[in-house]
């Protein structure tokens, strides 16, 4: 799969940043991106659900390039609609 707002330079920044690609699945390296939400329960406590730790600059580099693919792929503004909802 590719993306149009994935370009060789953010490719490049994400290999770099995530040299275990390749070597560990996609929940392994999306929680070391830090872009799985955490719980913060404990005993009869239920916290609030966020995204946070991880790799930020990693982190950031995909935010960037979400946002025009998200203004400007049909395929992913199919997406990212129904989730914006929530």
């Amino acid at each position: 799969m590719s993306l149009k707002s994935i370009d060789l330079r953010t490719a490049c920044f994400l290999i770099a940043g995530l040299p275990e690609l390749g070597l560990i699945g996609k929940g392994e390296i999306a929680k070391l991106v830090g872009v799985t939400p955490v719980n913060r329960d404990s005993g009869l406590m239920r916290g609030k659900r966020m995204i946070a730790g991880g790799r930020k600059p990693v982190r950031d580099a995909l935010y960037i390039a979400a946002l025009p693919a998200i203004r400007f792929d049909p395929a992913m503004k199919a997406v990212f609609e129904p989730l914006k909802a929530v």
